[in-house]
């Protein structure tokens, strides 16, 4: 496929949908990656934000998603992250740290508001936040 400005043109896409699904997947893990790992810098104490998730409990979606399925993702994923290793090491295209921080934060603020509204109790560090 011939790229145009470091974009695939549409109808290149259709002509070979298998071959862009691909590449397409290897884009979005690597972005995604790239910017847990930009994220990950930004933060304090990721040890502890890690060893909170392996302790949280995961949710499953069955038979779609199994608790096995959510616990080997959840474990495969904390230790992919603590090997500095598995750092892609690119420039995010499509994925931006500032945008995904902006959303987090917003999403959290909205999430915090629907609880409250709903009467949902939620937890952090084992104390009661809302």
């Amino acid at each position: 496929m011939q790229m145009q400005g470091g974009r695939i043109p549409f109808i290149q896409i259709m002509r070979k949908p298998i071959q862009v699904k691909g590449k397409i997947r290897l884009t979005y893990n690597q972005e995604v990656s790239q910017v847990e790992f930009e994220l990950m810098r930004l933060m304090k104490n990721t040890q502890k934000i890690f060893t909170s998730l392996i302790k949280a409990e995961g949710y499953t979606i069955n038979p779609f998603v199994t608790q096995l399925e959510v616990t080997l993702y959840r474990n495969l994923k904390v230790k992919g992250l603590q090997d500095l290793q598995n750092e892609p090491q690119i420039q995010p295209f499509y994925f931006k740290t500032d945008k995904i921080k902006s959303f987090i934060s917003e999403t959290s603020k909205e999430l915090k508001d629907l609880f409250k509204k709903w009467d949902i109790v939620y937890y952090k560090e084992g104390r009661n936040i809302s």
